[in-house]
């Protein structure tokens, strides 16, 4: 009776026991199955089998226990588990099966295998589904991917950014910005073009071809139409990866290089579209993230476009400002300076006049004295309307007209002789054509400011004056030579130098003539002119003057 209790007590500890290792077996996370080897360990029968491996392997175990390995899964040579199968039973050694591919007609995953041999010479394989594994690499690996790529394009952003604040000239920093957009999207060649005034076509700021040959003139003109012509249209970027089979290629010219895909980002300004980047030939073609990139990109390049053109506001306001400033200093000492002599004379004239009357004699040099004050106070006249004139010029510069050059000369010929009618002037003028250029009102007055320099600081009894007219070519452009020749003391070489710049520092028998010469100098450049001074008689200059001006003819 006690020998039959001891083998119930056995039998019901070997169903516990064997109950335990199959609910451990078939509930551990890694799949498992047990191979007994046949044909001398050539193959393999599949001998068990947990529930875990069938799930990872989707078959019904109950169908293929007892089957070959080989017939089940007819790749797991090629696979690398049959040969660590084999190995594994002949030496009694454990082997790993690195994490590896397997795959089939019928099922496809990444596993990786612990193989064993047990004392009764069965063989174990324990084994993980590596695909969620491999799934998080490939997500892992992408995420780099694009962390690398916003990276790159944050750094592109940046030095964009930074050549707009670096680089003062626009071409450098729209050739910055363009090199940083073209990496970045793979491009392999672009250009960037500005809109034309008249808003016809695209003008070329710089090209980069990429090395590819293109025998298109790059002086052609690029008019606003096709592909480039929709972004001029829409403000926004627009691309094409199918370029030369779309509709777009009809407006390309002959010997164009050729385009595989296209991008074009517009360069807006104040709502308005005012030129664009191009990109062409990008590996694989352009994506969104591309055209946004882009886009991005050339909205740098209009605000680099913008500055340069504050810029360039602000520079010619200075100047103009400066000019401006400079002009009323020379003004504000010319009127000093002149106005100062004159008030001198006056005040010496009227105190010898007041000596005279008191004496009662010497009546002749009372006159004398009467005509200096009246000549002063013509001096003083003359000095207002000078410095009226000069700061009127700046403001009639745009407003330029055909004018007779013969008939100005012969104008201010006529006031020089009624203005001196006590002295003997000779003039000598034969022109033997009429000349016109695009001048204005204040031509006379370099004429006369010239003719009367010539009688005013003249010591000779017979004063004369010649004026030659003559024409040169220079650059397809006709010119009128005009020099005015007198017989007057002469100007020294070192006064040449400085004669029509500020007059204050001229030595004291100059006094006088500065200001005129400003005034005439300033005229003539208006005119797109010259003047300029030399010895009538070369090497001599004590026997009068030559003034020189050369003005561009109109027909």
């Amino acid at each position: 009776m006690k020998n039959g209790h001891k083998k119930i007590d056995k039998h019901q500890s070997n169903q516990e026991s064997n109950y335990r290792y199959k609910e451990i077996f078939n509930k551990t996370p890694n799949g498992i199955v047990i191979y007994e080897a046949i044909d001398n360990g050539n193959d393999f029968i599949i001998r068990d089998m947990n529930n875990t491996a069938s799930n990872i392997e989707k078959v019904d175990k109950e169908k293929i226990i007892g089957k070959r390995l080989t017939k089940i899964f007819p790749c797991v040579d090629q696979f690398g588990l049959l040969e660590l199968l084999r190995k594994v039973w002949k030496t009694g050694n454990s082997e790993k099966l690195p994490l590896s591919k397997y795959q089939d007609n019928r099922i496809s995953g990444w596993r990786e295998n612990f193989i064993f041999r047990l004392s009764n010479g069965l063989v174990v394989a324990v084994y993980s589904n590596a695909d969620e594994i491999k799934k998080r690499e490939r997500d892992v690996e992408k995420a780099l991917k694009e962390s690398e790529r916003r990276r790159n394009e944050v750094s592109s952003l940046l030095k964009a950014t930074k050549s707009v604040l670096e680089y003062k000239d626009f071409k450098k920093t729209a050739r910055a910005i363009f090199d940083e957009c073209k990496e970045i999207t793979g491009a392999h060649s672009g250009y960037i073009a500005l809109l034309s005034d008249d808003g016809s076509e695209n003008e070329l700021l710089f090209l980069d071809s990429g090395g590819l040959p293109c025998s298109v003139d790059p002086d052609l003109p690029m008019p606003i139409r096709g592909l480039r012509g929709e972004a001029y249209r829409t403000g926004k970027p627009v691309y094409d990866n199918h370029f030369m089979k779309s509709k777009w290629v009809n407006f390309m010219p002959n010997g164009h290089v050729k385009l595989n895909n296209v991008l074009f980002a517009p360069l807006n300004l104040d709502g308005k579209t005012i030129g664009l980047i191009g990109l062409a030939n990008k590996e694989g073609g352009f994506n969104e993230n591309d055209k946004h990139l882009a886009s991005g990109l050339s909205e740098l390049v209009s605000v680099a476009l913008n500055n340069s053109m504050m810029i360039q506001d602000l520079e010619s306001s200075r100047k103009e400002c400066l000019v401006a400033y400079n002009q009323t200093n020379l003004y504000k000492d010319l009127f000093i300076h002149d106005i100062s002599n004159i008030l001198q004379n006056i005040s010496y004239a009227s105190n010898l006049i007041e000596d005279l009357i008191e004496k009662a004699e010497n009546e002749k040099r009372l006159f004398e004295l009467i005509n200096l004050i009246k000549e002063q106070l013509s001096r003083g006249s003359s000095l207002i309307s000078s410095i009226r004139k000069l700061s009127k010029i700046e403001l009639l510069e745009g407003n330029l007209e055909k004018i007779n050059i013969n008939d100005n000369l012969n104008h201010a010929i006529k006031f020089t002789k009624e203005s001196y009618p006590n002295k003997k002037i000779e003039i000598n003028f034969s022109p033997n054509k009429s000349y016109y250029i695009l001048g204005n009102q204040f031509l006379v007055d370099v004429f006369e400011n010239l003719l009367i320099n010539a009688v005013k600081y003249n010591n000779n009894e017979l004063i004369i004056l010649t004026i030659n007219l003559s024409e040169i070519k220079e650059k397809d452009q006709q010119y009128i030579i005009l020099e005015f020749m007198d017989n007057a003391r002469g100007i020294h070489d070192s006064m040449k130098r400085r004669l029509f710049k500020n007059p204050i520092k001229q030595k004291t028998d100059q006094k006088g003539m500065g200001l005129g010469l400003i005034l005439s100098k300033n005229i003539v450049e208006i005119y797109n002119g010259k003047i300029w001074v030399e010895n009538r008689v070369k090497g001599d200059y004590k026997q009068g003057s030559n003034f020189i001006i050369k003005l561009p003819i109109i027909t």
